[in-house]
């Protein structure tokens, strides 16, 4: 068959099973080199996705792109959840402050897509060859996505499935965006949430219809040839509920270049531009003042000696000169202007804000960093505002669990004058399953220690990551008696050292009658086992492994070659664990 027949065949043959059954995805190889491949970006919406409906939906083809991909539930989206703000944030990446569409009726009136154009833009700014597409099913999007080269509007989430599948089969697009609106009518038509069978029946037909669409970009007849990152996302949950039902959302990155696992730390609505402007190897302009970072694509391994929190100086993108009340200038709705802070799981009002830039904000003459940059972290509107993080150390698992590493922990805390509002921070370490093993913190610094002077003042501790520790989590809360929150915070930092193994001597060695053997010196707690080799291609155990006590014990090897051989004692800690 030609292209064409094998393309549209693919389409109408995997509709009728990818409902109850996931596709084949093929086994991507992520040591290609770069250069050898073409670059490509494939976008899917969901729109209107809450997580609780997600988590019990069969979603075979979504479950199978997290198995080779990364994946978040705890993406944060614009706090007006509604389409207009919510995929103006994602297209532009940058928050409603900037873009100023904000209005829960979807008004796009005031923006500044000028000054903030969509990512497709960019691209064909960068590189006219490039060929961008958008597919939408609401017309109104239109006024976001100026600038691609082709936008095209469809009346069914059936009608745009079968035309991604055709134009991923027949055509040859470098950055696709499409999307699938149909959990969100339905949301709208029966209710949202896990309980609601028909919104959560939505979810299940349009993971099959994300099958379809997958299984189309992995016929592709180049699909060898390309890198494809693919983004899945929804832009909101239900509209105007509580944080956990409307602005947290899930995020999905997959494909060669793509990381493994879980996103850390928590991604928002605005990042998917820097992510997929990165992949494409455009670079990201700081004149362009985007409040997007790169999600889903690896991270560079924790290091010792660095601060491994992210932004943890308010540097990253810009800050702001209020507390957090103004109008867009259509003058439609009062909002919080609240942009996110990024790399930071930003559910509420903490927010960035300019030194000196409001006459109650600590400036550059006020105790501090001394090398404190443009921004602080500010409490903003509220009286207890929490910002979070979490970074993975399973690189470092080795290490931690024997022989351990050592924590620095600081922070600058402040406030304003007499007033009462203060920020805390504290670090939570946690297994590998999110199980808390230990905290440790810093502050509240009162007003009082400041001698009510409006500044900030460094605090810090240190200790040991407990035993297993694979996450931790930091937590800023900024806490205040009025809504007025002028908690404040600068230069966060977590550094760690590793701790040197404990020393081991070798006391004797001796061929006693037949057998060789080897006096030492042991540690209390670590198990030692005697190891041979006779080429070091590859070691083999030999006789039984020993519990140190402090003490001096012997391993022996009772039955040595005749010839050349080589030993080696192993050591490690010997954790006792409870049966399960």
């Amino acid at each position: 068959m030609d292209f064409t027949e094998r393309g549209k065949k693919a389409c109408l043959r995997i509709g009728r099973w990818l409902v109850a059954a996931a596709m084949a995805l093929p086994l991507l190889e992520t040591n290609c080199v770069a250069e050898e491949l073409r670059k490509k970006v494939l976008v899917i919406g969901v729109d209107g996705t809450r997580l609780d409906a997600l988590k019990v939906a069969r979603t075979p083809n979504l479950d199978a792109l997290k198995a080779g991909g990364c994946f978040s539930d705890r993406a944060i989206t614009h706090p007006v959840t509604h389409s207009a703000a919510c995929w103006s944030s994602f297209f532009t990446g940058v928050w409603g402050d900037k873009h100023l569409v904000n209005d829960p009726g979807n008004s796009f009136a005031g923006n500044q897509f000028g000054r903030y154009p969509n990512f497709l833009r960019r691209l064909e700014i960068a590189n006219s060859n490039l060929n961008t597409v958008a597919y939408t099913r609401w017309a109104d999007l239109r006024n976001v996505l100026g600038g691609v080269d082709a936008v095209t509007n469809f009346s069914s989430d059936a009608a745009i499935a079968t035309a991604t599948c055709s134009l991923l089969a027949q055509g040859d697009p470098d950055v696709f965006y499409t999307i699938l609106l149909d959990v969100d009518s339905a949301g709208h038509s029966y209710g949202w949430g896990a309980s609601v069978s028909n919104y959560v029946r939505a979810i299940e037909t349009a993971d099959g219809r994300l099958g379809q669409i997958v299984s189309a970009l992995t016929n592709r007849v180049t699909f060898a040839q390309e890198d494809w990152l693919m983004v899945v996302l929804s832009d909101h949950g239900m509209h105007d509920g509580s944080m956990e039902n409307s602005r947290m959302t899930f995020h999905l990155v997959w494909g060669r270049s793509a990381a493994r696992g879980t996103i850390w730390p928590s991604p928002s609505i605005v990042d998917a531009s820097a992510t997929v402007l990165t992949h494409m190897g455009v670079a990201i302009d700081p004149a362009w003042n985007l409040d997007a970072r790169v999600e889903g694509l690896p991270l560079p391994p924790p290091r010792y000696g660095t601060n491994l929190i992210f932004n943890g100086d308010a540097e990253f993108s810009s800050g702001t000169d209020n507390y957090g009340a103004s109008t867009n200038n259509a003058g439609l709705l009062k909002v919080t202007p609240n942009r996110g802070i990024a790399w930071w799981f930003d559910p509420g009002a903490v927010t960035l804000a300019r030194y000196g830039a409001h006459p109650e904000f600590p400036d550059v003459s006020s105790p501090g960093p001394g090398s404190r940059g443009t921004n602080f972290f500010l409490g903003g509107l509220g009286t207890t505002n929490v910002v979070s993080q979490t970074i993975d150390l399973s690189a470092l698992a080795a290490d931690i669990d024997d022989p351990g590493v050592e924590y620095v922990l600081s922070g600058w805390l402040g406030g304003r004058g007499g007033q009462a509002a203060a920020a805390a921070f504290a670090a939570r370490f946690l297994d590998a399953d999110g199980e808390p093993l230990g905290t440790n913190g810093l502050g509240p610094v009162s007003a009082g220690d400041r001698g009510s002077v409006t500044g900030l003042q460094e605090r810090s501790c240190t200790g040991s990551l407990p035993v297993g520790t694979r996450l931790v989590e930091f937590v800023l809360t900024a806490q205040a008696p009025t809504t007025t929150n002028d908690a404040s915070a600068d230069n966060l930092s977590f550094v760690l050292i590793p701790r040197a193994h404990p020393p081991f001597s070798i006391l004797a060695l001796a061929r006693t009658n037949g057998t060789w053997q080897v006096e030492f010196e042991t540690q209390t707690s670590r198990l030692y086992s005697l190891q041979r080799s006779l080429t070091f291609d590859g070691w083999e155990n030999v006789g039984t492994a020993i519990l140190g006590d402090g003490s001096r014990q012997t391993l022996v090897d009772v039955n040595p070659p005749a010839g050349q051989a080589f030993y080696r004692i192993c050591t490690g800690r010997f954790s006792h664990r409870k049966a399960h």
